[in-house]
């Protein structure tokens, strides 16, 4: 048996969220810049992202404008694109290299402490 319309349009709101995570990322922005940006709180960017809740076409467009995106590189090309797997990838990138790289700034802020000690 098919997909229904309704399990159909969940699988969309999923991919336009992680494609509009990936492109908030790698701009730089935070839930709660993009959130503040467009009106809207960093609770409601995140149900967004997850899934949760449908991205109307007026908060679209303003994500789309704020994001400096096209409305096409977050709607995508439908439920079945393939572009999913590569983002869902590149996020789980992002989120690692993220993570190491906290680690690393913690390091260096406590090696800088030890060489600012005095002898």
């Amino acid at each position: 048996m098919g997909r229904t319309t309704a399990d159909a349009a969940k699988a969309l709101s999923r991919q336009m969220g992680q494609r509009i995570r990936a492109i908030r990322k790698m701009r730089g922005y935070s839930q709660g810049q993009l959130g503040s940006l467009i009106g809207l709180s960093f609770q409601q960017v995140q149900k967004y992202e997850n899934g949760t809740n449908r991205v109307s076409i007026p908060v679209l467009m303003q994500i789309c404008e704020v994001l400096d995106a096209h409305p096409m590189d977050i709607i995508g090309e439908g439920p079945q694109d393939g572009r999913d797997k590569r983002v869902t990838a590149l996020l789980q990138r992002l989120e690692a290299a993220e993570s190491k790289l906290k680690i690393l700034e913690s390091k260096l802020a406590r090696m800088q402490k030890i060489f600012a000690e005095p002898d």
